[in-house]
This record gives C-alpha cells, sequence and structure tokens, in this order.
C-alpha cells in the first residue's frame, strides 16, 4: 500500500491522467478493481495450502466445515500438522472426503485428536490485488479502462472533465465505447496466456 492506495489505484490514476481523482473518485477506482479480480477467475487463480481449519472429533464429532471465502475446489485434504514432529500427518483418502458450495464433508472422520489441523491444498480466487503477481498488471489496466470508459460513456459532463486531463490523442465522446470494447478484446485475448500463481500459503 502506499498513502492508502494499492499498486492498482496508481496505475489506474497514471495511466487515465487523473492522479487529483477529479473524474474518477476513489469509491470508483475500487469497484473496477473489483469488477477486474472478479473478471480474472475461472482463467486464473492462486493455488494455496490452507491450514485455517480444525478437526473437532469430540464427543460431539463434526462432519462438515466451512473453507474460506474464495475457494472453489480442493484437490488434496491432510489432517495432522506437517512441522511438528509429535504429530502423524494423515492424508485422507478421495473417497472419505467431498467437496461443495464451500463446505468440505468427511464422510469418515480421520483418527486424529480432536483440534488437529486440516491441510487444504486447493485453488482459490483472488480476493484482493495483494495477491495477484504484478506480471497479470500489464493486461488488467485494460479491464480497468474498460469500466471506466464505458462510465464516461453514460456521463458526459464527467468526460468534459476527463477531456481537459487527456494529453497527446483525444479519445472523443463518440468513441468512448468502440475503445471499451477493444481494451475487453485485449483483456480477454492476453488472460489465458498468463499461468497460475502457487502460493504456498
Amino acid at each position: 500500500m502506499l498513502g492508502g492506495k494499492d499498486r492498482w489505484d496508481t496505475m489506474f490514476e497514471n495511466d487515465l491522467g487523473d492522479t487529483s481523482n477529479a473524474v474518477w473518485t476513489q469509491a470508483d477506482i475500487l469497484r473496477y478493481k473489483q469488477w477486474a479480480l472478479e473478471a480474472l477467475y475461472p482463467d486464473l487463480y492462486r493455488q494455496v495450502i490452507d491450514t485455517t481449519l480444525t478437526l473437532d472429533n469430540d464427543s460431539t464429532p463434526a462432519y462438515t466445515y466451512t473453507v474460506p471465502f474464495g475457494i472453489f475446489h480442493v484437490s488434496e485434504v491432510g489432517v495432522g500438522d506437517t512441522d511438528n514432529s509429535t504429530s502423524t500427518f494423515q492424508i485422507i483418502h478421495p473417497d472419505q472426503w467431498t467437496f461443495e458450495n464451500s463446505t468440505l464433508h468427511f464422510r469418515t472422520l480421520p483418527s486424529s485428536e480432536s483440534s488437529a489441523t486440516i491441510r487444504l491444498i486447493a485453488n482459490k480466487k483472488y480476493l484482493e490485488v495483494g495477491e495477484v503477481p504484478e506480471r497479470f498488471d500489464r493486461f488488467v489496466i485494460y479491464h480497468l479502462r474498460m469500466s471506466a470508459y464505458l462510465r464516461l460513456a453514460d456521463d458526459f459532463p464527467r468526460f468534459k472533465t476527463w477531456a481537459q486531463l487527456q494529453e497527446g490523442t483525444k479519445v472523443s465522446f463518440e468513441n468512448l465505447r468502440v475503445h471499451a470494447r477493444e481494451f475487453e478484446r485485449k483483456f480477454v485475448e492476453e488472460k489465458p496466456k498468463l499461468e497460475t500463481c502457487f502460493s504456498p500459503t
């Protein structure tokens, strides 16, 4: 974060020539960033190791667990602490668990102490700008510009304010939607060329 802003804020403001937020407010930019994050899915996502859940097989055992928000696929489930030499870590056979609608369900509970760590190897959507590799920025700006141009196309007074800030070859009000669709095309074409990011956290 830089002065309360992340790198996408700075990238957007510099690219659109609106560093003083005379045209787009921070609320506008926040909305565009959220749309861009959502647009990365399902092609781009994080592969993570999640250890936030703990097993409950006490007197009233729990078979169902809600996984952290953003996880949409689980490829492996294990129980135990891999960093603790006194703990017996075990990978649970895929036949013994299911994952659906953000819920992990054990068909039979592992024979492990209660409060043991549940370790998931999973795919997770990007939820924050800080999670996204910087190499994605060169095409994320296409999506941000698309959103900004479509907003201007519906708000001529706002466009007039931006027109005074434009440098070089100026974009006309009539061509805003054409440019927006071109940015959308570039975003869609570039996205499949990038690989997903494995983040062991």
